[in-house]
């Protein structure tokens, strides 16, 4: 992965965080609006410049900051299948498909 390319929907900030542009929610699942986890799929691109879309399971806990555009606070209950987000989560991600990875905050578009 081109880590200096945010063109592609996805920076690399630092070795640990990732930021993700324009994210469509794929799924919610929550029982509490505090924790759960959102699936979003995203452009994303290789060193050969092949852009493909990328799915990843943004898993949530009480922690994650999750905002609107002008940074009011919002739980789970308000995301919607379609929207879009901004995300910085955790560059560890799992194997699995699709991989997980720890959401640090999502911003709602």
């Amino acid at each position: 992965m081109n880590r200096n390319n945010s063109s592609q929907g996805m920076t690399y900030l630092n070795d640990n965080i990732i930021h993700v542009e324009n994210a469509l929610i794929e799924e919610v699942a929550t029982d509490t609006g505090k924790r759960g986890y959102v699936l979003i799929s995203f452009q994303a691109g290789d060193d050969n410049n092949m852009i493909y879309m990328q799915e990843v399971r943004l898993n949530v806990a009480e922690e994650t900051i999750i905002i609107d555009e002008e940074g009011r606070p919002l739980n789970l209950y308000a995301f919607e299948e379609g929207m879009r987000i901004d995300a910085d989560i955790s560059a560890a991600m799992t194997r699995s498909i699709p991989p997980q990875s720890y959401a640090y905050r999502v911003k709602v578009l």
